[in-house]
């Protein structure tokens, strides 16, 4: 029998220099963990709970910690989520998400950005607004109907399929160069 020892490799806990983090949001069935699982898929990334996603990326010799929070919104706007984690630190970006195949998803986007903002008084976070499930055949909400909440809210626009995979490195490559900038 071999020594096991050479089979076993240590391994250190990485030490972050910053921490950033981002809220999605959206009303059930919309596709936040899908499109957090997508982006993720093939990377290594510590998911300790169902609403709390933590993965580490390089940028410039330093670790970066990000920690990528889902939020259930109701449809009277109530918000269901660990609490902590938004009232307790501070939000770099906040990422709403719709499915283009049911109007009523928008609608609650729509109510609840305003009072994201005034609730949370994050005013340099960065705002995307996300029309998820582009692959479906049937489409309620037209993509200039997002694209104007974006600029209603001098917000970031995207679409996406967790399907297809299309814009979902998009949507990661935004909040990353967003929070690249903020680490400078």
């Amino acid at each position: 029998m071999g020594n096991n020892q050479n089979n076993h490799k240590e391994h250190k806990p990485i030490i972050y220099s910053e921490k950033y983090k981002i809220i999605i949001l959206g009303n059930r069935k919309v596709g936040k963990s899908s499109i957090i699982n997508k982006y993720l898929e093939g990377k290594e990334f510590k998911k300790p709970y169902d609403s709390k996603t933590i993965f580490g990326f390089p940028l410039e010799g330093r670790n970066i910690r990000v920690e990528v929070c889902e939020c259930l919104i109701y449809d009277d706007n109530s918000f269901i989520t660990n609490r902590v984690h938004i009232e307790s630190k501070r939000t770099d970006i906040f990422i709403f998400v719709y499915d283009i195949s049911d109007k009523s998803t928008f609608v609650l986007i729509k109510k609840t950005i305003p009072l994201y903002k005034y609730r949370f008084e994050e005013k340099d976070a960065l705002i995307i607004i996300v029309g998820n499930k582009i692959d479906l055949s049937r489409r309620e909400v037209q993509r200039n109907l997002g694209e104007n909440l974006a600029k209603e809210y001098i917000a970031f626009f995207i679409e996406t399929s967790t399907i297809t995979g299309k814009g979902i490195n998009q949507l990661f490559e935004l909040c990353m160069n967003n929070i690249a900038e903020r680490a400078k």
